[in-house]
């Protein structure tokens, strides 16, 4: 049986071998959302994670590193730990049409995202 991130064996009432019990971090999807581009020139917004209370820590982890370009697993962990504790988290900066792309992103995956001026 091959568990997700979304619905870990845990939750399923199978035990699942240790190796699944850790974040499943597929491969990253930015290749939809392009690069991001340099700040020259460009106005830099802010992309703002927003905290809830229905998305799993390990869901927002993953989508950080697939949707943001650049997180790593470390910085995704850092990055959602700011936004559960704090109520929201920066999670890029980028010019408005790439900032626009991260937060479509995340909210694709469920979460809230909003943008500000830097």
């Amino acid at each position: 049986m091959i568990c997700s991130i979304d619905q870990p064996a845990s939750r399923t009432g199978i035990e699942a071998p240790p190796e699944l019990d850790r974040p499943i971090v597929p491969d990253r999807i930015p290749a939809s959302l392009g690069r991001p581009q340099d700040l020259v020139g460009a106005e830099p917004w802010l992309v703002v994670l927003w905290n809830d209370d229905h998305n799993t820590m390990d869901h927002v982890i993953t989508a950080l590193i697939k949707v943001i370009d650049g997180v790593d697993l470390n910085a995704a962990v850092q990055l959602m730990m700011t936004a559960h504790n704090q109520g929201s988290a920066y999670v890029a900066t980028a010019p408005r049409e790439q900032a626009e792309l991260y937060r479509e992103g995340l909210e694709r995956f469920g979460l809230t995202a909003t943008l500000e001026r830097s």
